[in-house]
């Protein structure tokens, strides 16, 4: 039933954008299967590798002799951190094809890095909700899956330290891909994987399923610092420093606070909405939002006051 249903939502997918984009299946298309593979194929195969990083993480561990148990705990949190994956996924595609469509107008370029700049940035602020996460990653666990799935807490952690890491890989591969270089990322991604693959092997002996998803957060980490680097290496972007540090300070506090207030059942939703807003003070008190920025958030609340219009005298 639940392959069945993937199928078919794949379809319907298919369908929907073939009909919004006005794709013809009868008529023989201009745009060559060559010049198609030429540009895409080098994608197509970075996704693989990508998605056999995950799995291999999961095979390893079983054929060297994980249990059940132990795999079971190691899937559910990484199903507990799916939806952050898929947040990162869909922001990186609305930004590739935003990129993409201020070069192809022919824009200035500075415009087009102003913008990375700013993707780049907004990832970072996300580090301390993150802290925030791990602070309060035991109480999840136990509303989400039950007491018996604390075990598995450690698994969680260093999964969860690897989001952030991840998300920096999503933008900057973006970049690489707008900029016209479809094929760095997967010249960045085809020698991690045998590398993480040989690391389980090292790891998974010593720490079962931890030591899987310390390889896996770890290879998440070099994501990053690789496609960084060829970022700036391309066009010269990189999250602002200043942003960086009140983002690693503002992080700390998160986490002590989340560790600080022990709550029990869904109360740790409220929790996370209330730290989180915590965490939005604290970074407009330290002078991260310049006030044009302020004013935009402020006006797309509901409750805002209208703007009063300018008069000419």
């Amino acid at each position: 039933g639940a392959i069945g249903g993937t199928i078919l939502a794949s379809l319907a997918e298919l369908v929907f954008s073939m009909a919004y984009l006005r794709i013809s299946v009868v008529k023989k298309s201009a745009y060559s299967a060559g010049r198609l593979w030429k540009q895409s194929g080098s994608l197509l195969f970075f996704g693989l590798v990508q998605n056999s990083r995950s799995i291999s993480a999961l095979t390893v561990l079983k054929i060297l002799g994980g249990t059940a148990e132990q795999v079971g705990y190691y899937g559910g949190m990484q199903n507990l951190l799916r939806l952050p994956i898929l947040a990162f996924a869909t922001l990186s595609s609305t930004f590739l094809a935003t990129i993409r469509r201020i070069i192809s107008m022919g824009s200035d370029h500075l415009r087009a890095r102003h913008l990375s700049k700013q993707a780049l940035r907004f990832v970072v602020l996300l580090l301390p909700y993150s802290g925030l996460i791990l602070g309060t990653l035991n109480e999840i666990i136990s509303v989400v899956f039950g007491s018996a799935y604390l075990p598995a807490l450690p698994i969680g952690i260093w999964l969860a330290s690897g989001v952030v890491p991840l998300g920096l890989t999503s933008i900057n591969t973006a970049i690489l891909i707008a900029a016209g270089k479809s094929n760095w990322p997967l010249f960045m991604a085809a020698p991690l994987l045998p590398a993480a693959i040989v690391a389980h092997v090292y790891m998974v002996p010593i720490n079962g399923p931890l030591g899987t998803a310390q390889v896996v957060a770890l290879s998440f980490v070099v994501s990053a610092l690789i496609s960084g680097i060829l970022v700036f290496r391309l066009w010269s972007v990189m999250p602002p420093i200043r942003t960086c540090i009140r983002s690693i300070l503002v992080c700390g506090v998160a986490y002590y606070a989340a560790m600080s207030w022990p709550v029990a059942g869904i109360f740790v939703f409220l929790k996370l909405f209330g730290l989180g807003g915590f965490v939005l003070l604290l970074f407009g008190l330290t002078g991260e939002f310049s006030r044009r920025e302020i004013s935009m958030v402020w006006s797309l609340l509901p409750f805002a006051p209208p703007q009063k219009e300018s008069r000419r005298t």
